[in-house]
């Protein structure tokens, strides 16, 4: 997988086409994870397929939960804030915003944060580490969430080695 393969993501091309049914992919990857579905082994796994990604779960409970995600379905409601969530485990982990419970904390200042993950990208700011940058303008970010992507002229993420950031 690559920067080449991943902008075809955007384009909407896919030029990966299955030789055994009318599915295509944008990458070669999802094509040949894809092409899995087809084969003797598969079917002894009893597996659960999407019918929309082709994603394999184990349970018939797994992949109506898996669905929803495609739908855009939420029925896991605040009870303290307009946020609904597609997995009760999301609601959980959203609830402790409401808790006020930070128990993530950084060793480097005197901030402190409810999700491991917050921690995670502060430790970014001490760092100075911008692993992401812009294909066109070359313009660094901290997060690949930083660049937006509203278009498909929109600048693509790249990851970058540390001697490649300016």
């Amino acid at each position: 997988y690559n920067l080449k393969e991943h902008k075809f993501v955007h384009t909407g091309e896919r030029k990966f086409a299955c030789d055994q049914c009318d599915k295509a992919f944008s990458l070669a990857g999802n094509l040949k994870k894809h092409k899995f579905v087809h084969t003797e082994e598969f079917e002894r796994r009893g597996e659960f397929v999407c019918d929309q990604c082709d994603k394999a779960l184990s349970y018939s409970c797994n992949l109506k939960r898996h669905k929803l995600l495609h739908k855009g379905e939420r029925q896991f409601a605040c009870d303290q804030c307009d946020k609904a969530f597609s997995q009760s485990s999301h609601l959980k982990e959203h609830n402790i915003v409401h808790t006020g419970e930070r128990k993530f904390n950084c060793t480097q200042c005197d901030k402190a944060f409810s999700l491991s993950v917050s921690l995670r990208t502060h430790k970014l700011l001490h760092t100075g580490e911008r692993q992401f940058a812009c294909d066109q303008c070359h313009k660094t970010f901290l997060q690949s969430g930083h660049l937006k992507i509203g278009s498909l002229a929109a600048p693509i993420a790249i990851k970058l080695s540390m001697s490649q950031v300016t």
